[in-house]
């Protein structure tokens, strides 16, 4: 078992996307508990990142 950084192994990369779109859910989570967002807030905030952590579970090669 290697650790490391191997981005060119292609179940590194799909780990590492699926992480990084599980701390964008969690933004999500802790963004919305914000009762003091307008409109234009809450998409920049929330969704963005809930997008973005859907498309990046999306990703996965393997």
């Amino acid at each position: 078992m290697h650790l490391g950084w191997r981005p060119h192994d292609i179940g590194w990369l799909s780990s590492v996307l699926q992480f990084v779109g599980t701390i964008l859910f969690n933004f999500n989570t802790f963004d919305a508990m914000i009762p003091s967002l307008n409109g234009f807030q809450q998409d920049l905030v929330i969704w963005a990142p809930n997008i973005i952590g859907s498309i990046l579970f999306l990703r996965r090669d393997t």
